[in-house]
């Protein structure tokens, strides 16, 4: 979208453009008439300014109105087609603290973590949560890799996710983009 509001924009600059050089051709044909024509009576209408400032600001305008309308459209399908759910979209992936109060299953047999909300949190995320981590979940304690066996009841830990909370008895979240261990030791 960003290509066709960049040709909407040059488009405008050549109809500009094209305005101005008949503007000025126009009067310079008036002014060449008129002394041809020995019109000492009449005087010569002025340079053509009006005209060009007029066509410029409804170009402007046109421009404006064409940059809001792709910009709009652009948002909007990207809305629909769910882009704004992943994680190289613009956000909504959403990040809270909490303290590990369970650990169930294996990182091969699927596996899920109790946590407990952090009070730092905002106030949706204080809560008990059951997250469930896979091996697309990336593990790690001070941006090195970790293994799932590491993290214990009691970790401080931080959650990235992107996707829904579910909202059950305690809230489950599936799609666990990081697990962050926050402990100063493993």
């Amino acid at each position: 979208m960003i290509v066709i509001c960049i040709i909407v924009l040059l488009a405008a600059c050549v109809i500009l453009a094209a305005a101005i050089a008949a503007s000025f051709r126009v009067y310079k044909k008036k002014i060449s008439r008129m002394i041809k024509e020995g019109e000492s009576g009449s005087q010569p209408s002025g340079p053509p300014y009006k005209p060009l400032i007029i066509t410029a600001v409804v170009l402007l305008i046109l421009t404006a109105v064409t940059g809001y309308f792709t910009g709009y459209k652009t948002a909007y399908d990207r809305m629909e087609n769910g882009a704004l759910a992943t994680d190289d979209a613009v956000g909504y992936t959403q990040t809270f603290y909490g303290k590990i109060t369970g650990i169930t299953g294996s990182l091969e047999a699927g596996n899920t973590i109790r946590v407990s909300g952090l009070d730092v949190n905002d106030i949706n995320f204080r809560g008990d949560f059951e997250i469930s981590v896979s091996g697309e979940t990336i593990l790690q304690w001070r941006g090195t890799s970790i293994e799932f066996s590491q993290l214990e009841n009691g970790d401080t830990i931080s959650i990235t996710f992107s996707g829904q909370v579910k909202e059950t008895s305690p809230a489950m979240i599936d799609q666990v983009d990081r697990i962050q261990l926050l402990d100063d030791e493993i």
